[in-house]
């Protein structure tokens, strides 16, 4: 079985906490690429937690790297914008709470969920 291909977007005390129990998947799981608006605060969290490349960019990270699932470890406001771009860009998301902050986001995080089929 090929592992799910993981990124994290978001670098602040909510990913190391993800990112343990993204490892207590073992081999089921390989995080591929992290991405944060802070270049600084990205590169050192990839450089002290093992994950092999660091992004600016989350739109570049999920073309490039075509993860299956992204972690979205960023401040609420920002969650419904980033579930729905790695909705479409064929990624799962899995977001920290709140997912949105209305019914109306909810239903653009719905719509692009309904769009890639699952």
């Amino acid at each position: 079985m090929n592992p799910i291909r993981v990124c994290i977007i978001g670098t602040g005390g909510i990913a190391r906490a993800h990112l343990e129990a993204l490892k207590q998947a073992g081999e089921k799981v390989r995080v591929l690429a992290a991405s944060d608006v802070d270049r600084e605060r990205v590169e050192a969290f990839c450089r002290e937690l093992g994950i092999p490349r660091a992004y600016t960019d989350n739109a570049k990270m999920l073309a490039v790297e075509k993860p299956g699932l992204v972690h979205i470890c960023t401040p609420p406001a920002t969650h419904c914008e980033l579930s729905v771009q790695c909705l479409e860009s064929g990624a799962w998301a899995f977001c920290e709470k709140p997912l949105c902050g209305s019914l109306a986001e909810m239903d653009r995080i719905e719509a692009a969920e309904k769009k890639t089929g699952r």
